[in-house]
């Protein structure tokens, strides 16, 4: 995401990143979105590849993606809970604040949500019922 960030004029607001997905928030300023996402997926894949040395295609990412447009302030906030609490709808952790692959931590730091945040219902957070 920072090599996003300085090859494209783009801002990721909220993110997490799971074992078998991610979820992530991204304002592109007028970038193609659709580019930026394809942009990461090579990169990432690239990464990998050198990391374990291989050699060839190999097939790490679904051909598409789903996109949402934040309509306002609002649904801003419940996108950006549903991304913080997915590491709990996924029962990693009872609390966002347990899964460090996020930008929960910067938003707690910043007073946005309560330390001691535990989920105990899962549809305390709109969306909590689906995937984006």
């Amino acid at each position: 995401m920072k090599y996003l960030s300085k090859k494209h004029q783009i801002e990721f607001p909220a993110w997490v990143i799971l074992p078998e997905h991610i979820h992530w928030l991204i304002c592109p300023f007028g970038e193609d979105y659709s580019q930026i996402v394809f942009s990461f997926k090579r990169r990432v894949t690239s990464q990998i590849k050198n990391i374990y040395k291989i050699k060839g295609s190999i097939a790490l990412w679904q051909d598409r993606f789903w996109e949402h447009t934040i309509k306002d302030e609002k649904d801003m906030s419940h996108t950006m809970d549903y991304i913080h609490f997915n590491p709990v709808k996924h029962r990693y952790v009872d609390s966002p604040g347990k899964w460090k692959y996020s930008s929960y931590h910067e938003y707690l730091a910043k007073g946005f949500y309560a330390d001691n945040l535990l989920m105990e219902d899962d549809n305390f957070i709109f969306g909590m019922e689906y995937d984006i």
